[in-house]
C-alpha cells in the first residue's frame, strides 16, 4: 500500500501496530487504536481515553508537510524538553485522523518509563529537572547575546570595559548556580581564571581574554577581542550546563508508556 495515496478524506497518518516490549517482561503491551472521529475535539478526547500514558502513536507515518511543520514549531519550544512528544502528537491529532494498518508490526523497546512507580517518579523528575537547566542555560546564553548587542565598537574603551564586566557578570552567575560549593563568587584575579579553565571548556581562553577577565574591571584602558569574548563565554557556558543535560539537537522524546 502505497500511503501517500490516501493522505486525503481527513486522514493525517497510518500507525502500524505498535507492541511496547521491555527485557523484564517481554511484550506486555499494544498500541492498536485507531483516531478516526471528525473533529480535533473529539480526536483529541479519543487519543487521550484510549493513550493510558502510551505516546507511541508518534512513531506512525504521518503527512509529511505537517509533520515537518509542527516539528519545526515543537523545536521552537524554549527548553525543548522531553515531555513535548505529548504536546507534538496532540497537534499530529488535532490535524487528521490517524488510523491503524493491520499488516505492519513495529516492536518498541521501553527502558525509561518502565517500572515501579516510585521509579517512574523520579524519571519525572529527572525531565522537568534537564528541562530547567536547559532554560536556565539558555538564560545565560541570552543574557551574553545582550551583552554583545549593548556594545558600540565606536564608542571607545568605557563601553568595552563595561562588555567586559558585563560578561564577566554572567559567568559569575552561572558560576553560583552551578558551582555553589566552590564559592566561585570570592574568586578574583588568576584564581578566577584558573576556575574557569578547571569547571568548563576553556579552550578559547587565551592570555588576551584571561586579561581582561582577570583584572579588566580595574584598568582603564585594555585591548580584547569581543567576539572571541563572547565564543569564549558561551563555550564555557554550555560545556557546564552539558555535563548534566546536553541540549538536544532535536525533539527528544519520552520512551513509551508508563507500566
Amino acid at each position: 500500500m502505497e500511503y501517500n495515496e490516501i493522505y486525503n478524506n481527513n486522514i493525517l497518518g497510518i500507525k502500524p501496530i505498535i507492541q511496547l516490549w521491555n527485557g523484564s517482561v517481554g511484550a506486555y503491551n499494544i498500541n492498536n487504536f485507531n483516531i478516526s472521529d471528525d473533529t480535533a475535539k473529539l480526536r483529541l478526547i479519543s487519543y487521550l481515553n484510549n493513550a493510558n500514558g502510551n505516546n507511541t502513536t508518534l512513531y506512525s507515518f504521518y503527512n509529511k508537510k505537517v509533520f515537518l511543520d509542527l516539528l519545526k514549531l515543537s523545536l521552537s519550544h524554549p527548553t525543548r524538553g522531553g515531555y513535548t512528544d505529548w504536546a507534538f502528537v496532540a497537534g499530529l491529532v488535532s490535524s487528521g485522523k490517524i488510523l491503524v494498518d493491520s499488516s505492519k508490526l513495529l516492536l518498541y523497546k521501553n527502558t525509561n518509563w518502565f517500572g515501579t512507580q516510585e521509579y517512574i517518579n523520579e524519571q519525572d523528575r529527572k525531565l522537568y529537572e534537564k528541562a530547567e537547566q536547559r532554560k536556565a542555560c539558555q538564560n545565560a546564553l541570552t543574557e551574553l547575546e545582550n551583552c554583545l548587542e549593548r556594545l558600540d565598537e565606536d564608542a571607545g574603551q568605557k563601553k568595552l570595559l563595561r562588555y567586559v564586566n558585563d560578561v564577566n557578570s554572567v559567568l559569575r552567575r552561572v558560576a553560583l548556580v552551578k558551582f555553589p560549593e566552590l564559592n566561585p563568587g570570592s574568586l578574583v584575579g588568576e584564581t578566577w581564571i584558573a576556575f574557569i579553565r578547571r569547571t568548563g571548556n576553556s579552550s578559547q581562553l587565551d592570555d588576551q581574554l584571561s586579561a581582561a577577565l582577570s583584572h579588566g574591571r580595574f584598568r582603564k584602558q585594555l585591548e580584547v577581542d569581543s567576539q572571541a569574548l563572547n565564543q569564549m563565554a558561551r563555550s564555557w557556558i554550555l560545556s557546564v550546563y552539558q555535563k548534566e543535560a546536553t541540549p538536544p539537537r532535536g525533539l527528544e522524546l519520552t520512551e513509551g508508556s508508563h507500566q
